[in-house]
């Protein structure tokens, strides 16, 4: 048994060490992934893997499985059926085994060693070499990704030197020409150009490639964007001592030209941004409502403009049909009768919207706006524009104004009646004779005449001779008829009755109507437009008379709507509060205060920034910063980095500024700019916000008269 035992202990070491190796290449694959993270986000150094590794080992080997001779037992028992699962023997010890097992340990013995050649253990080769794998990709993809703190990092010590040394470009030795490729994007149609102005402004999404040339070789070249981003520069094999460098620019920023470790000026980077179409509309009114009889069509016209180029517009109208919660909408896009050339920049529209083909009734709306889309796929839209059918269903008459039964005979007609004969008469105009068609125009004519006198007496106009004008008049004079001309004077000349001037009279009988004078006047125009309906039906012009129609009864119905009187409901009525007796006379015992405590603080805005003016107030009483006072200086200056790129023409000259400060402080023997200490300070205090007023207890310096009094309170209390 000895023998056999020995195998067992020989297979669990050797699978322990194999299970040992495949931890160790987990752990280190977890450890690579996890300290590149660390570095990357937190700007932690590569130390932190030790305890990384320590711990994340720890745990694996905590959540794995112990090797064990009853697990070897077991693994051989599964593995090989010629054991006839019998291993778990081999364990015990051989007093406590009886005849039967022995003989079948003394068979195992002999099996064991014929199958000591094969692949006893198992081992997943697959598992810790796939953890490997992942883990070398996931490192070079988080190794490529940009810094989130990129001052915790400092660059290559070729692009940083420890003593910054801040030159001009144009004072650079090494440089002996510039050129700033740009590429616009497709959507400008614009062309490719050059500049040699280091200030770049481009369209948004323009590619630039530097193009640096060298007077000699340079072992780096660098630019960097936003004091974050840097881009190396490569040398360009068909151009000696040429280095090129490519940038796509998005939004607003600045940047820098390193060469051997020295810095050039802060450079500005302007996108400009894209913008939608506009779209200006000139016809129709905002909101239009047509009348019952005009007509259904509309002009739609618009002027549409881009910065670039237009590609598409179309108009989405939706039809409002019904009332209340009975309504319904329906949304159509609607193609405009325009197609756009490449890059065009402005185009006139006119669309004709006809509103019978929405198949729209009395009382629906249209609604409608135009929308545009440009080549970059911006889109702009108008307004909503509304269009309204007027509703017909809620127009009627006003002959019941003043009387609760309709008194009217049965020759007399209403506006609405005149106008349903009128568009009747239109439609038989080719199928009646023109005798016929004169003489039903003419008794339209004649119902009119008798719905204007019947409403002239609400304006106390009893006859014929006190309405207005002779109607058509004007006609009459073109077509050289001669009309009697009355006067006011004519036929008046007779005395007056003489008890007027004995009698008491408050009114005139002129005025003497059922209508205030807005009303008034509104009736009157109403009987204006009557007029001319009644002369175009007299004349055989039931056409050119409908439009009058119309307008006339439009008037009667507003008039109908303002004259309405509101009459209040009756309800219950509350006896009045008395205020006066009852304030503050409750009981308040059992009622308390409540009592808030609440601490807030307050975000620091700009920390470093409020911290570096202590420290240039104290460089410029003359005393020299230590090196964390100059870390704070670097530090407000990242801070003012970002208010840089989005107003790079305000703040690059105070970077700068700061720059060339900080590497003077730095350097022990360079004496100190005291115009930058200046340029800073004042940029700083500019950044900062306004600070808030704390709330705090008025002090106010003690009188005479309070100094007297309180003396004597003393002498009198002793």
């Amino acid at each position: 048994m000895s023998k056999t035992y020995s195998i067992l202990t020989s297979l669990q070491k050797q699978w322990q060490r194999r299970q040992l190796f495949q931890l160790l290449l987990q752990a280190a694959a977890i450890t690579l992934v996890v300290t590149l993270l660390l570095y990357k986000i937190l700007g932690i150094s590569f130390l932190i893997a030790i305890p990384v590794f320590a711990g994340v080992f720890a745990v694996l080997k905590w959540t794995t499985q112990t090797i064990t001779s009853q697990r070897i037992a077991r693994h051989l028992n599964s593995t090989f059926p010629i054991l006839e699962e019998s291993c778990e023997l081999l364990i015990k010890p051989e007093s406590s085994l009886t005849l039967l097992e022995r003989l079948q340990v003394s068979r195992l013995e002999k099996r064991l060693t014929e199958i000591l050649s094969s692949a006893l253990l198992p081992f997943r080769w697959k598992t810790p070499l796939i953890w490997l794998t992942g883990s070398l990709l996931l490192a070079g993809f988080i190794w490529w990704l940009p810094l989130a703190f990129p001052d915790s990092t400092p660059l290559p010590k070729t692009a940083y030197p420890s003593i910054i040394q801040r030159t001009s470009l144009a004072s650079l030795p090494e440089i002996t020409a510039l050129n700033i490729r740009v590429q616009p994007p497709s959507y400008t149609g614009k062309a490719v150009f050059f500049q040699q102005n280091p200030h770049v402004q481009a369209d948004a999404g323009a590619i630039l490639s530097w193009n640096i040339q060298l007077s000699h070789p340079a072992d780096s070249v660098y630019v960097v964007l936003n004091d974050k981003q840097v881009i190396r520069c490569t040398p360009l094999k068909n151009q000696t001592n040429t280095y090129s460098a490519s940038f796509t620019l998005v939004e607003n920023g600045f940047y820098q030209i390193i060469i051997n470790g020295k810095t050039s000026d802060y450079y500005t980077l302007e996108a400009i941004p894209d913008k939608p179409p506009v779209i200006t509309v000139s016809s129709p009114e905002p909101y239009t409502e047509i009348l019952f009889g005009q007509s259904l069509q509309r002009q739609v016209k618009m002027t549409i403009t881009d910065d670039h180029g237009l590609r598409n517009a179309y108009m989405v109208a939706t039809v409002a049909k019904g009332t209340g919660e009975a309504v319904k909408f329906r949304e159509e896009k609607l193609p405009l009768p325009v197609s756009f050339k490449p890059f065009q920049k402005q185009a006139d529209v006119q669309k004709n919207l006809d509103l019978s083909q929405f198949t729209m009734a009395p009382g629906d709306e249209l609604y409608f706006y135009v929308e545009a889309l440009d080549n970059h796929g911006l889109s702009g839209r108008t307004d909503m524009y509304f269009i309204a059918l007027e509703d017909t269903a809620n127009i009627s008459t006003v002959a019941d104004l003043s009387m609760g039964i309709n008194p009217v005979p049965e020759y007399f007609r209403s506006q609405r009646q005149i106008i349903i004969d009128t568009e009747k008469l239109i439609k038989q105009r080719s199928d009646i004779s023109q005798a016929e068609f004169t003489s039903q125009s003419n008794n339209i004519g004649v119902d009119q005449k008798i719905l204007r006198l019947r409403y002239g007496k609400f304006l106390g106009e009893e006859f014929e001779s006190q309405i207005g004008a002779v109607a058509g008049q004007e006609e009459m004079e073109k077509e050289g008829i001669e009309v009697e001309q009355h006067f006011a004077g004519d036929g008046h000349d007779h005395s007056k009755d003489g008890l007027e001037s004995y009698m008491h009279l408050h009114d005139q009988s002129e005025e003497a109507t059922f209508f205030e004078p807005a009303l008034k006047a509104q009736l009157k125009a109403a009987l204006a437009q009557m007029w001319e309906a009644e002369l175009r039906l007299r004349t055989s012009r039931p056409k050119e008379a409908l439009p009058f129609e119309y307008k006339a009864l439009q008037l009667l119905k507003e008039v109908q709507q303002k004259s309405r009187a509101y009459v209040s409901k009756t309800g219950y009525e509350p006896p009045p509060i008395k205020p006066a007796e009852l304030r503050l006379t409750g009981e308040l015992d059992k009622i308390q205060q409540p009592s808030v405590k609440e601490e807030r603080e307050n975000a620091l805005v700009y920390p470093n920034i409020r911290q570096s003016l202590a420290v240039l107030e104290h460089v410029k009483n003359g005393r020299k910063p230590d090196k964390q006072q100059i870390a704070i200086l670097e530090k407000a200056g990242s801070e003012m980095s970002a208010a840089a790129i989005e107003q790079p023409g305000k703040y690059l000259q105070v970077l700068s500024a700061l720059k060339q400060l900080t590497g003077e402080l730095r350097n022990p023997a360079s004496a100190i700019c005291h115009a930058c200490i200046t340029t800073v300070e004042k940029a700083f205090w500019q950044l900062l916000p306004p600070a808030q007023k704390t709330p705090q207890v008025p002090e106010t310096a003690p009188g005479k008269l309070a100094d007297s009094y309180f003396r004597y309170l003393q002498t009198a209390t002793h």
